[in-house]
């Protein structure tokens, strides 16, 4: 679980190929707990990733923040809505943080 409000960076690999991607061919689709979503072309920054090669694998970061309590869902996307390729997604539950006092009574 993680935090509301709290920054995630949600990774994923790209398996090796021999095709040549550019960072900016990746998109991000963010989905909220109400089902409403938010999808980003070109969302992944130069310094988030890394290029597959024909002979290893690649990498992707996205960092976000999730502003309310919920199951969110991250996906990687490459191509054009509503016609675009998912690689990745991933499901995430965002808590907020729980601030009551508890005591433990002995009772014996």
């Amino acid at each position: 679980m993680f935090v509301v409000n709290t920054e995630i960076t949600v990774n994923y690999l790209l398996n090796s190929t021999a095709l040549a991607f550019l960072y900016t061919d990746f998109d991000v689709r963010v989905i909220k707990p109400d089902g409403s979503f938010n999808f980003y072309n070109s969302a992944i920054l130069e310094e988030n990733y890394i290029s597959p090669t024909t002979t290893t694998t690649g990498a992707v970061s996205y960092p976000f923040t999730p502003d309310v309590e919920g199951v969110w869902t991250v996906a990687l996307s490459k191509g054009t809505a509503p016609n675009y390729d998912v690689y990745n997604e991933y499901t995430l539950r965002i808590v907020v943080p729980d601030t009551h006092v508890r005591q433990q009574v002995d009772l014996g």
